[in-house]
Formats: structure tokens, C-alpha cells, sequence
């Protein structure tokens, strides 16, 4: 295990999703002796990177097109945009100047990150049955932090959807989750960000329905609630930085990327579970 008493300046490299991101930081953060994180980012990450007031840290940021680069999202983007993607991140990553007694930390060491790193010699996250385990791990402490304890007649945040298709919530579910939230006299504000009100929403009295188009409507949304309930999403992970207990629904059971909260107390579902098991976790929330 590596422990702080070898931890040089560390380099962070996040240059995909806003989640990545949110997750590095929130761990930094967290563990001893984090002051000398410093991160190489991707261009459509900086406005988070102001958000969480890490600018300063930040050494460079790589162009990757004004998104998550196309090398890491070949579905949409194609097989040649995301060729031409490794080539352009590779140049710039063998012509990044950074310092050469720093801990070059890179997340996954997929094919494509060992290509783009092949010049660089980074230092791969090791992966455990959870990334902030993996984090833990690097920093040889534990990630400590506070939640905010729950209230009955408090507010549920409710976050069904994901870039991803897949891991946003059906109607169905969203459905359900409001009336058991209602069952409990919690009022529930959904985030819909340009997804139409489901028919089957339009019924509920004590709900409210919201787009975010900044980081920091999210942030004081969160902050607003008294927990998150959120799609396997980045939602999830803001939450857990600003201490929220966050309930996760997913498609599958892939604890890796569960925000540490919910890994720890077994803070999820998939979409097929039993209901039941969110409405005995809010039960015994709210009586703890």
C-alpha cells in the first residue's frame, strides 16, 4: 500500500467524464495530506473544476473536442473520430511539461489509456470492489466524512437520468419512488434536464419538477435535500462530496462506481429489485 509518507506531488489525469472528476476531488479532498494534488483535465471539465474550486490545482488542460474525448465514446462518435482522438491525446501528453518527481495517477489501464500514456510511465490505479476504495488505497487512508442525518417531512432529491440511456430510471420507477417518498411525507423534487414530465408524474400534488443547466443548481439543490436519489450518474457522486446519503438504482449490480456512502450501507437497487427494499431503506433512515 502506498502510504503518505512517499506521496509526492501526485498528478491526477481526469479527461473523460464529469463523475471521474467529481470522484478524484472528492477523495483528495478527504484523505491526509492531499495539498499536493494537482490535475491535468480535460477542456469541458473546467467548469466543474471552477465549481469545486480546484482551478488553482489544475497544471493544464488537454483539448478533447468540448466533450468527453471520442476515443472513450467510439458509439457515438465512430471509429475513425475516436482513432484520430488517441492520436491527438497522445501528442499532447508527450508534449505536456509536468514535474518529473510527481506520481502521474491515471484511473484505468485500459488499452487505450496504456497508448496515450505509453511516453509517460503513470501510475495506474489499483482497482478494488470500489473506486473510492481504490483511492483509499493510493492515499493509505481512510475517506472520512459526515452525512446529514434524515428528517421526517424532509425533501428527496430525485436524479433518474444519465448520459448514458441505459442507466436512466423508466417512468415506471420514477413513478414509484415519488408515491413511496410521499408515503413517508417526504416531498420529492425531480431533475428532468429537457426530458418530458411522464403522464404519469403529472398526477402527484408535492412534487416538483426542475432543469439544471449549471453545477451550481445542482450543488444547492443537493444541499437543499435531505438525501439524493439518483441513477448510476454523477448526481450520485456530488451528492456523496457535499454529504448527502445517496440511494443509487442501476441497471446492474456493478458496485465499482457506487458512490461510498451507498457501497458502504448498502445504499442501492437495480431497476428489477423488489420496491420494497427502497421503502424499508427510507424506513429505517428516517428511524435511525
Amino acid at each position: 500500500m502506498l502510504t503518505s509518507s512517499i506521496l509526492r506531488e501526485t498528478i491526477v489525469f481526469s479527461y473523460k467524464s464529469f463523475g471521474d472528476l467529481m470522484i478524484s476531488v472528492s477523495c483528495a479532498r478527504r484523505c491526509k495530506d492531499s495539498h499536493d494534488i494537482k490535475y491535468v483535465l480535460g477542456e469541458h471539465l473546467q467548469d466543474l473544476a471552477s465549481e469545486l474550486n480546484c482551478g488553482s490545482e489544475v497544471v493544464a488542460y488537454l483539448s478533447t473536442g468540448g466533450g468527453i474525448p471520442a476515443a472513450f465514446n467510439i458509439r457515438k462518435k465512430g471509429l475513425i473520430r475516436g482513432f484520430l482522438s488517441l492520436l491527438r491525446l497522445r501528442k499532447q501528453l508527450d508534449s505536456l511539461v509536468v514535474n518529473q518527481q510527481g506520481v502521474r495517477l491515471v484511473e484505468s489501464p485500459g488499452m487505450r489509456e496504456r497508448y496515450i500514456f505509453k511516453n509517460i510511465t503513470p501510475l495506474y490505479l489499483k482497482r478494488e470492489a470500489n473506486i473510492y476504495l481504490s483511492y483509499e488505497r493510493y492515499f493509505g487512508t481512510a475517506v472520512s466524512c459526515s452525512y446529514l442525518k434524515m428528517h421526517p417531512r424532509g425533501k428527496i432529491l430525485l436524479c433518474p437520468h444519465s448520459r448514458v440511456p441505459g442507466k436512466s430510471l423508466p417512468p415506471r420507477l420514477i413513478h414509484s419512488i415519488i408515491k413511496v417518498n410521499q408515503d413517508f411525507g417526504m416531498s420529492t423534487t425531480v431533475i428532468l434536464n429537457g426530458q418530458p414530465v411522464d403522464r404519469y408524474l403529472s398526477d402527484f400534488q408535492d412534487v416538483q419538477f426542475c432543469k439544471v443547466e449549471r453545477f451550481g443548481e445542482l450543488r444547492q439543490l443537493i444541499l437543499e435535500s435531505h438525501c439524493t436519489v439518483s441513477a448510476d450518474s454523477f448526481p450520485g457522486h456530488f451528492s456523496e462530496y457535499l454529504g448527502r446519503r445517496t440511494f443509487v438504482v442501476k441497471p446492474s449490480e456493478n458496485l465499482y462506481w457506487l458512490p461510498r456512502w451507498s457501497y458502504y450501507n448498502d445504499s442501492w437497487m437495480i431497476f428489477s429489485d423488489d420496491l420494497a427494499y427502497y421503502r424499508n431503506w427510507l424506513q429505517a433512515e428516517l428511524e435511525s
